[in-house]
């Protein structure tokens, strides 16, 4: 029989009754219900927080991706400046005191220090030359960067007196332009930082082309870094910020004694290429 407490008058006793599961069991179903609601609240949250990290990362990936640009936009603007106006300029003085030097006083003499100011007005076009190229080099934007890579080398070895073992695969392979200029900015940026810190008396750079891969190497033999220890400067934030930009990784291997290598790795094609395109 189905009965009810109500139902049993009150000179009889209920020994056994089966009561809903709701009632017996209301207190662990009701926590397990809030429970449920709370973590489908974190779930929402998390979800949400993820969005907007995610459109935070975006944002901050074309924020950079324009002042990358708009900065090797400036170099190229002040690279020109250097060629064709200020070193123009200095071509035409060296070219007027080499004139004053062969036409000697009336006594026969050159002016003194004449010579000396035109091996001046000489090694000072020849480093603003050097330098606009630094900014910006004509050799990578119509020779590539294998070209471009071997200039950058010579002229880093000739200044600084550091031999650079340079190998270079020569695929068939043209490397897309951005591409090229993320991996000459990395290299001259790795370049100068073994110049400043390794302490090494030679260096190397390994450029190697593969299943639409570039893969490049940039070694000391200097002083190295403790694994782990702090890193400054912005030179290899930048360098990770070129890299992230085209879909690249940048990784480093250093011991103390031994050195360090850093290496700088993406895809050519396509993968590259459809990455990019999606994330403009």
């Amino acid at each position: 029989m189905n009965l009810r407490p109500a139902d049993v008058t009150a000179s009889f006793t209920i020994l056994f009754s089966d009561t809903s599961p709701w009632f017996r069991n209301g207190t662990f179903l009701l926590v397990m219900l809030a429970l449920l609601i709370i973590q489908t609240g974190l779930l929402i949250l998390l979800v949400v927080q993820i969005k907007r990290r995610r459109r935070s990362e975006q944002a901050v990936r074309q924020l950079t991706r324009r002042v990358i640009s708009g900065t090797e936009e400036e170099r190229s603007r002040i690279a020109r400046e250097l060629h064709d106006d200020i070193g123009q300029r200095l071509s035409l003085i060296a070219i007027q005191l080499g004139l004053c030097a062969s036409q000697p006083s009336e006594d026969g003499c050159v002016p003194a220090g004449l010579n000396d100011s035109i091996r001046d007005v000489d090694a000072l076009i020849t480093d603003v030359h050097n330098l606009s190229h630094q900014l910006h080099s004509s050799k990578l934007e119509h020779l590539g960067l294998r070209v471009a890579l071997k200039e950058l080398c010579q002229q880093i070895s000739e200044r600084h007196d550091l031999p650079i073992d340079l190998q270079i695969d020569q695929g068939s392979v043209r490397v897309p332009q951005d591409i090229a200029l993320c991996f000459y900015r990395v290299a001259q940026e790795a370049l100068n930082n073994i110049i400043k810190h390794s302490g090494t008396d030679r260096a190397q750079l390994i450029l190697l082309e593969a299943q639409g891969k570039l893969r490049m190497q940039v070694r000391d033999f200097g002083g190295g870094f403790k694994p782990g220890g702090p890193v400054t400067g912005l030179g290899l934030s930048t360098m990770r910020e070129r890299l992230r930009i085209i879909r690249g990784d940048l990784s480093i291997a250093s011991k103390p004694g031994r050195g360090t290598v850093i290496t700088a790795r993406a895809e050519i094609f396509p993968q590259n290429l459809a990455r990019r395109a999606t994330d403009v």
